[in-house]
């Protein structure tokens, strides 16, 4: 009788090893999968004027829906929100600006092309 010596290398060949090495696979596969899906999370805190790393981890050792959740309940820290109102304004005032400017080229135009006529603005000015 001939006995075969099976020799166990870590992720050698046998059934074992292949079987283990699956098993990491597929986990390091759900770990990447878990990670990319906490960058949400910290990626709304980004845009809320948080810390980035910190909700990172908050969602990874935790819950990335808990950390959605949480940062819908905080909304975004006051610097962050006079910082959005004053790029706001100061939107506004440009497009006003450019608003204002193409009205009086187009008054202007109509003047050049009928000097003796008056527009309705011109009835009402005193």
């Amino acid at each position: 009788m001939s006995k075969k010596t099976v020799v166990m290398d870590g992720f050698g060949t046998t059934a074992f090893g292949i079987g283990i090495a699956a098993i990491i696979f597929i986990a390091l596969i759900i770990l990447i999968l878990w990670a990319v899906l906490c960058m949400v999370p910290a990626i709304m805190a980004e845009k809320r004027g948080r810390n980035k790393l910190g909700w990172f981890l908050v969602s990874f050792f935790f819950n990335p829906i808990l950390g959605i959740f949480c940062l819908f309940c905080l909304g975004e820290t006051e610097e962050k929100r006079e910082e959005r109102i004053l790029s706001e304004e100061e939107l506004r005032e440009s497009v006003r600006r450019k608003n204002t400017h193409q009205e009086s080229e187009q008054t202007e135009e109509k003047r050049s092309f009928n000097p003796s006529a008056k527009t309705i603005g011109d009835m009402y000015r005193r």
